[in-house]
């Protein structure tokens, strides 16, 4: 091997450890990158269910309270016209 030839391979070495390791850097921030979605897109997931549920209980709470609402207004007018006959 002469000279020109040790300088081209010392040279082609390290270019070429150079772009396997950025190719490596790139598939492991792609990793990373789909791992966080994923995550995400769980915690999106349970928020979606978690916000239903609370939906649905102040739905269920304000029926509710309108039926107490109703209930009282009638129990009003009952004690109301009681007393006018009295």
């Amino acid at each position: 091997m002469d000279s020109a030839e040790a300088r081209s391979l010392g040279v082609a070495i390290p270019e070429q450890l150079q772009a396997v390791t950025e190719l490596q850097r790139r598939r492991a921030q792609e990793e990373a990158r789909q791992r966080q979605q994923t995550l995400i897109s769980a915690e999106i997931e349970k928020l979606d269910y978690w916000i239903d549920d609370l939906k649905n209980w102040l739905e269920l709470r304000i029926k509710e309270l309108e039926v107490a609402i109703k209930e009282t207004k009638e129990a009003s007018t009952l004690v109301r016209s009681d007393s006018w006959l009295t």
